[in-house]
């Protein structure tokens, strides 16, 4: 797993143009009720329904509020206008967020990868 993240081993020349952020998790509050619902996005759940056949790791960044997560998860798809970034204190990402198309993180192995990027610690 840790020759995955060594950066020597990711490709910054695969082309991601194909691929958007798209949410996977979304969070709902229901201020009347005083309930919090999560909700599953129809649209990455087909995404990932249709990768069934493929060999497929998963990648989530997770971390405290404001500390690059979403920066980590652009450069790690070779894209500077992928996932939001903010530049304020406020954070942007809600929720957990994904890549819509999945990536090859390294020559080296035989699978792709779908990269996950998440709201926060402690900003909710």
């Amino acid at each position: 797993i840790n020759s995955l993240i060594h950066p020597k081993n990711i490709s910054m020349d695969e082309d991601t143009s194909g691929g958007r952020p798209i949410p996977f998790i979304e969070i709902e509050t229901d201020a009347e009720e005083g309930k919090t619902y999560f909700n599953l996005n129809p649209n990455a759940v087909q995404i990932l329904q249709d990768l069934k056949d493929k060999r497929i790791g998963v990648m989530v960044i997770a971390g405290p509020q404001r500390s690059g997560k979403s920066f980590l998860a652009n450069k790690l798809i070779n894209q500077v206008d992928g996932f939001q970034l903010g530049s304020s204190v406020q954070p942007c990402t809600k929720g957990i967020w994904m890549w819509s198309e999945p990536i090859k993180l390294s020559e080296d192995h035989d699978f792709e990868t779908i990269i996950l990027d998440t709201e926060g610690l402690n900003s909710v």
